[in-house]
């Protein structure tokens, strides 16, 4: 079962009793407010207009009012031009005892806001908000009202005035309640629209004939509850044939305005462009335990061409009493068959250590929602391409742990399949694949005489295509002094090498021995080059002869503070003295436009170093979808992040990708896969990781790089060593990486045409012996089909043959789901 969350919204109400709320709009020509005092007060176009003509302007409203039952004041309102600074909004009241109006019953309402842009107010009536607090509960009804809005001149339109409860209920919809040719929940860039609405009258409408952004926000704050489900669902449609359509929200700290303190607070879907019938999207959520309220908003670009349409928007909080099987995070999601299972954690002491799991001590569990009754049955079942390797049943009221005899199975692909079952039926269940894998075998890395790049975006050393394997953060975040003195780093490293097929590390200095930034420039420059030649020559010394490859951080003195600027000379000074190092694979700076360093400055530091080192690519991370290709020019490689992945969104993810490629043109490319999340927020799940790596895959780049493999344990933010199943899938994907990479530096893309959701991207290599799709649904809300239409072919998994398809079958994939098909000829 699911209710409609009662949303507190001023568009939603009719005037009425204290259990509904009251409001004053255009409906009721704002009731009897009036008795304007140094002002000018006229109702004109559906609105109340304001003009004060002195100071201390204000006008009331004589009704004998039950507000008894009411939460919240909300006004929604605009300016014209600046008003007197200093302002501040109050509502004075009168009691059935009071004679005037006196500050000792006052309702604080804020400022203003002089914008010129609609604007909320809501105000949670209560101890900190009303002057007489306890005089207003007390008080059976409030005999008047006055609102003094500002302190001098100035002038306002005011669209509605509410007194709110925390039960009034939805009824026409959020895309219907209409003011002054506007919805009343909604500014920003749209238009009303009555042509084929999903249901009603109306329906909103965006895309224009320009190629900027039309973004239409919730003008207030839907109140919400904490560590609670809800479901937001829209009705859509859309005839943009290229651009982006997307619909999302923000989960604010606070009910009565927006707040917002991190991008994990916002959540997406993209939807597929040129989908011409009306479809719901719908987005299933957890509020985090600071959640207090929700907005919602549409964004369009449609590159001047088509529009996007919107309908039936709810959001519903979800009381489901349906029965719940799930799988708590397994660390051996992914495990090796030749060599030990490792797992990198947090010691006592704070620093990284490797344990090995063991499968008999580390039970794949099982928890059951309480809407499983305690005597059904929980069957677990593994299987390979159809045939069973393990089977085990528990009382759902028992210990649902159970050992997989991971030992005995070899490399492949296995299907986890878990039920509860009472009195014959399936209660409710539950899929996961996990993976046996073989280790690679360690690459002798060669000294670097020369870098270059090769057709098709490829990175070469010496002339042949490498694949870097990085972990931003590794073996731990801003590592002091660096990770030469670690703790027992050659043995940490050396296992890192075998479990993540680790190459490249960076090189970075943190030693509170560097010169002091408060010397005179002409003593602290040549001290700060030959420190931080020393320290960059001793960590590439240390990865040579632990088979590694570093990367030098140009973030080195003053610009090692987050919004420190780049200093030339410096970086120029160390530079000239480490690029002929054979362990040095470049040169990189991360997320300039983040830390709001100008492009000129980022394009400078470029070419300061070019100047000294032509041969080493120099990587500037890039983070801001809006400036990013400002910085372009400053970087031999197009690398970019887009997280906290999965409140972001594969669709928007490749849309970034796209436009760095485009802008970027036949040059490496690299980007971050997301293994990091904000506190109380959802980690990655192994196929959300995995999604992210074929996609890379298919954008063309050859490497994996992971942000991030370590954080500081007080920030509670997740990584890599704090959720060891996201340390199981970067297992994978780094195996399977260095595997699929060796075909696909030999192979060709070629165009093939197949039958395929919109949601679903592929790409087909064609090899010397055979070829391989790789498929995405970027989708993370709907399962999508792909036709497999190769005719008289064999039709195989890539990673594990023992999974087949037959020719022209369709295939279902999950939301973020991939395929990775090899395609050979069939056997005579």
């Amino acid at each position: 079962m699911a209710r409609f969350l009662l949303f507190t919204l001023v568009m939603l109400l009719t005037v009425s009793g204290a259990a509904e709320g009251i409001r004053w709009n255009a409906e009721n020509n704002f009731g009897d407010w009036g008795k304007p005092v140094r002002l000018n007060l006229e109702r004109k176009d559906g609105l109340l207009q304001f003009k004060s003509t002195g100071r201390d302007p204000f006008f009331q409203l004589d009704q004998k009012l039950d507000l008894k039952d009411c939460k919240y004041f909300e006004i929604v309102y605009r300016t014209a031009g600046k008003l007197p600074k200093e302002n501040e909004t109050v509502i004075y009241f009168q009691t059935g005892e009071d004679k005037n109006f006196t500050e000792k019953h006052i309702i604080n309402l804020g400022r203003v806001n002089d914008n010129g842009e609609w604007q909320t107010n809501r105000v949670r009536l209560g101890e900190k908000t009303v002057c007489g607090w306890e005089d207003w509960q007390k008080a059976d009804l409030i005999k008047a009202l006055r609102m003094d809005l500002i302190n001098g001149p100035g002038e306002m339109e005011i669209r509605s005035m509410s007194f709110l409860t925390e039960a009034e209920e939805v009824s026409g919809g959020l895309l219907e309640e209409v003011n002054n040719g506007y919805f009343a929940a909604f500014s920003g860039k749209y238009e009303l629209s009555t042509e084929n609405p999903a249901e009603g009258k109306f329906c909103m409408v965006q895309g224009d004939d320009s190629d900027k952004e039309s973004i239409a926000v919730l003008t207030g704050v839907i109140p919400v509850k904490p560590d609670t489900r809800y479901q937001l669902k829209v009705a859509a449609r859309n005839d943009i044939p290229l651009g982006h359509v997307i619909f999302g929200f923000g989960q604010s700290r606070s009910a009565d305005k927006f707040k917002i303190t991190n991008s994990s607070e916002w959540g997406w879907t993209q939807l597929a462009c040129n989908m011409p019938e009306w479809k719901d999207c719908v987005m299933n959520f957890t509020t985090f335990p600071t959640t207090r309220g929700l907005r919602i908003y549409f964004k369009v670009r449609n590159n001047g061409t088509g529009k996007a349409w919107w309908d039936k928007l709810e959001l519903v909080e979800v009381k489901d009493e349906t029965p719940e099987i799930a799988m708590k995070p397994f660390l051996l999601r992914s495990s090796f068959t030749d060599i030990p299972t490792m797992v990198g954690r947090r010691a006592e002491s704070g620093n990284m250590e490797w344990v090995e799991l063991k499968p008999e001590d580390t039970p794949l569990q099982l928890e059951c929602n309480s809407f499983v009754p305690g005597n059904a049955i929980v069957r677990l079942t593994v299987s390979r391409a159809g045939k069973k390797v393990f089977e085990q049943a528990r009382k759902a009221s028992g210990k649902l742990d159970f050992i997989l005899p991971l030992r005995e199975w070899p490399a492949g692909k296995y299907q986890l399949y878990a039920a509860a079952e009472l009195d014959g039926k399936t209660l409710c269940s539950m899929e996961k694949f996990l993976w046996r894998q073989q280790s690679v075998p360690e690459r002798k890395l060669a000294p670097v005489r020369d870098i270059s790049t090769l057709p098709d975006r490829l990175l070469a050393i010496n002339g042949k295509p490498f694949f870097s394997v990085y972990y931003g953060g590794f073996p731990a975040m801003h590592i002091r002094p660096d990770f030469t003195e670690y703790p027992n780093a050659v043995e940490i490293l050396k296992t890192a090498r075998q479990q993540l097929c680790l190459t490249t590390l960076s090189v970075v200095s943190y030693s509170k021995d560097a010169p002091s930034l408060q010397l005179p420039r002409e003593e602290y420059l040549p001290k700060a080059i030959a420190f931080y030649t020393e320290q960059y020559l001793k960590q590439l010394d240390f990865c040579q002869a632990n088979n590694l490859y570093g990367s030098a951080s140009l973030h080195m003195g003053s610009s090692l503070r987050p919004s420190g600027l780049v200093d030339y000379e410096l970086i120029r000074g160390v530079a000239r003295n480490i690029r002929h190092h054979p362990a040095l694979i470049g040169y990189g700076y991360d997320e300039p436009d983040a830390r709001k360093v100008a492009p000129e400055m980022i394009v400078q530091m470029y070419q300061t170093v070019k100047a000294e080192d032509p041969v080493h690519p120099v990587c500037v991370n890039l983070c801001q979808k809006t400036t990013f290709k400002q910085y372009l020019e400053g970087s031999d490689v197009a690398s970019f992040d887009n997280y906290p992945f999965p409140y972001s969104d594969l669709n928007s993810w490749r849309e970034y990708l796209q436009a760095v490629l485009a802008a970027k043109d036949g040059v490496p490319f690299q980007t971050y896969l997301q293994s990091f999340q904000y506190p109380d927020a959802a980690v990655p799940r192994n196929e959300d990781i995995y999604a992210e790596f074929i996609l890379s895959l298919i954008a063309g780049s050859r490497s994996v790089l992971f942000f991030s493999w370590n954080e500081h344990a007080e920030s509670r933010c997740h990584c890599l060593v704090s959720d060891p199943e996201m340390q199981a899938a970067a297992r994978l994907v780094s195996e399977q990486g260095c595997r699929l990479s060796e075909f696909l530096y030999e192979a060709k893309p070629v165009p093939v045409s197949l039958k395929a959701s919109p949601n679903i991207v592929y790409q087909f290599y064609q090899g010397k012996e055979y070829g391989l799709l790789l498929a995405v649904n970027l989708s993370g809300i709907e399962s999508s089909p792909i036709q497999l239409s190769f005719s008289g072919k064999n039709l195989s998994d890539a990673m594990d043959p023992a999974w087949t398809w037959k020719e022209n079958e369709t295939v279902i994939l999950k939301p973020n789901q991939t395929l990775t098909v090899r395609i050979s000829d069939e056997k005579q």
